[in-house]
């Protein structure tokens, strides 16, 4: 994914570009609702346009996601690979669109996830590889300042089987990004 980003951005130079933004994610049990924990991402994207409609939008990015059951609260990183799939209507100056964006992740950082006084390393209870979507929508300024708003949804469970026993069926992190791009 990184060589073909590198490569396509050197064939054209302007649609290579920067992106972060505003995370918001929870997960759930059966029996109860979590609460958002707001966290951040950011990493790099190269857009194709395939005329003035359709275009694709590979990015390579840190997504910083977590959890508060309760007093239990964690946050976790991935590094994710992802795929955005856009309709959109050239305006001239503005480009509306939509998106569909499936992506492929591994963590690579956990901190302590704390329960009142017990304390356990995230990454060893964890599933590492997360997969999943996004959809959402967002408008291109003058084919170099895009601002999007996305849903996503990982699948899956977020602890490995051999701990769900004591930490329960949660369900791998959905919520909401809230992203800038900078292309050049």
């Amino acid at each position: 994914m990184v060589l073909a980003i590198a490569s396509m951005s050197v064939a054209s130079a302007q649609n290579f570009g920067i992106i972060g933004g505003f995370t918001s994610s929870k997960t759930n049990l059966k029996e109860v609702d979590s609460k958002s924990v707001a966290a951040w991402h950011a990493g790099i994207a190269y857009k194709h346009n395939f005329g003035p409609v359709f275009a694709i939008q590979p990015a390579l990015t840190y997504e910083a996601k977590g959890a508060q059951i309760g007093d239990a609260k964690w946050q976790t990183g991935y590094v994710e690979a992802s795929c955005g799939l856009q309709l959109g209507i050239d305006l001239a100056i503005i480009r509306p669109f939509g998106v569909f964006e499936p992506f492929l992740g591994y963590q690579v950082y956990g901190e302590e996830f704390k329960a009142g006084d017990v304390k356990e390393n995230i990454m060893g209870i964890t599933n590492h590889f997360e997969y999943g979507f996004g959809v959402g929508g967002g408008i291109e300024v003058l084919e170099f300042l895009q601002v999007s708003v996305e849903w996503f949804k990982n699948f899956g469970y977020l602890f490995k089987e051999d701990s769900r026993a004591a930490h329960g069926d949660m369900q791998n992190y959905q919520g909401i990004k809230i992203s800038l791009g900078i292309f050049f």
